[in-house]
């Protein structure tokens, strides 16, 4: 029940980072601004991916029977691991918005 509660949670980003790429993959014109943005709805989504990964492992581990040691070794790698897909939703979303701002430019398109 509690993994249930966990998806419920990331669920709607996940929708959401689909729903981008879809619209993208299939109404968006060819071209670098279109590449910039998939890659960035790519990024976003495999980083919601992974962070429901870690809350259903987080989960996971609080209900064996571990040593607060473990826990604690575990809950620092697990904290490094969060920094990084922040990183990542955060470059999907830069690249996401340049693209944009690419495909949005009035006048001759800037040299790429």
């Amino acid at each position: 029940m509690q993994v249930l509660t966990l998806v419920g949670y990331q669920l709607p980003g996940l929708i959401a980072a689909v729903v981008a790429l879809a619209m993208l993959w299939t109404s968006a014109r060819s071209g670098p601004a279109r590449t910039k943005g998939l890659i960035g709805v790519g990024l976003t989504l495999f980083a919601a991916i992974c962070g429901l990964g870690m809350s259903v492992l987080q989960a996971w581990m609080f209900s064996g029977k571990d040593t607060a040691t473990e826990l604690q070794q575990f809950f620092a790698v697990m904290g490094a691991v969060g920094i990084l897909l922040n990183l990542l939703l955060a470059a999907g979303l830069v690249l996401t918005a340049w693209g944009l701002c690419q495909a949005t430019r009035s006048g001759p398109q800037a040299p790429h």
